[in-house]
């Protein structure tokens, strides 16, 4: 598999989980587009991100929000 991506996420995606799998990807390109999610769920999906961006051989996702 190359890349993943999803598209009209709203909150009920557990992105708590799906970051386990974000935290040791080397190899996938991930895209996530989202509808309508709170401050508090973009500032989860961030933190997540920021510890990605730590780790250079990681995928960085690309993170929308509409």
């Amino acid at each position: 598999m190359r890349g993943i991506k999803l598209f009209a996420i709203n909150e009920s995606f557990d992105f708590a989980s799906f970051s386990d799998f974000l935290l040791n990807n080397e190899t996938v390109s991930v895209y996530l587009s989202y509808v309508g999610v709170s401050a508090q769920y973009k500032e989860m999906v961030k933190n997540v991100i920021k510890e990605i961006k730590k780790n250079p051989s990681l995928k960085v996702p690309l993170i929308k929000y509409y």
